[in-house]
C-alpha cells in the first residue's frame, strides 16, 4: 500500500463500493459552498 492519493484512491473507491468502508456513516451533515464560514465552525 502507499500513502500517495492517487494510489490508495482506487482502493479507497473498491473497498466502498464492496461496503467494507462505510463512508455514509461518517457525514454527519452537508454544507453547501455558500456557507463556508459555517463549515469551518463544524470542523
Amino acid at each position: 500500500m502507499t500513502a500517495c492519493p492517487r494510489g490508495i484512491s482506487p482502493l479507497l473507491a473498491e473497498w466502498y463500493k464492496s461496503g467494507e468502508l462505510d463512508l455514509d456513516r461518517m457525514v454527519t451533515r452537508t454544507i453547501g459552498l455558500g456557507d463556508t464560514e459555517a463549515a469551518f465552525e463544524a470542523m
